[in-house]
């Protein structure tokens, strides 16, 4: 995690002097704004408290500073970091079509996690689980894929597709060949069907 680089000085010197704010951050790690939100809410904002921000909120504003948080005691060597989710990771197929949300009072701690070494000895040294970063970008997808169709009942995969991606690039971008990825698989899992007269045209199956 890039951010964390930020403040590898602190990390070394246990120096207190380090305050960056988030234009700052965004400004140094390049990182888009849905991106650094969400890992500064999980350095500052869950139960392992690696960056004190201040307000003291769950919110991320332009104007909220941060620094090390000297007090933080690593429950051991080698532990986990949640990182705050996009989406819900847990949703069932009975409910794909709940909307999902990145807004910080809705949004949950997931089972994507990032690893980290200790503070004191060796800096820190974190590496996202992208692995779960894709599976929950893919429930986003699907999740989008079934409102569409829910409400439109019939339409084309152009369409379909364009929905979709209008739908979800608030949160990320998907490429065309992903979501046409995901169509095959919300077929197969009875979602939704191709009409009978037009392979290129699907139906929602309520």
């Amino acid at each position: 995690m890039m951010v964390l680089s930020l403040f590898e000085e602190a990390f070394s010197t246990e120096s207190k002097d380090i305050v960056l704010d988030y234009t700052e951050i965004e400004k140094k790690t390049g990182a888009s704004p849905i991106e650094l939100k969400r890992n500064l809410q999980s350095l500052a904002c869950t139960k392992h408290k690696l960056l004190l921000k201040t307000p003291v909120s769950r919110d991320i504003a332009d104007t909220d500073t941060f620094k090390v948080n000297m007090d933080f005691i690593p429950p051991k060597k080698v532990f986990r970091v949640p990182l705050i989710s996009v989406a819900s990771s847990l949703m069932s197929a009975n409910s794909l079509e709940n909307e999902t949300s990145i807004d910080s009072e809705s949004s949950f701690v997931s089972s994507s996690l990032i690893n980290s070494h200790d503070l004191n000895e060796e800096g820190l040294t974190v590496v996202p689980d992208l692995q779960n970063l894709e599976k929950e970008r893919m429930h986003i997808i699907d999740a989008a894929i079934v409102r569409v169709m829910k409400s439109r009942k019939k339409l084309d995969h152009q369409k379909l597709i364009t929905e979709t991606i209008h739908m979800v690039q608030n949160k990320f971008l998907p490429n065309k060949k992903t979501i046409k990825q995901r169509i095959e698989k919300l077929i197969d899992r009875d979602f939704i069907e191709r009409s009978p007269s037009n392979k290129n045209v699907y139906l929602y199956i309520s």
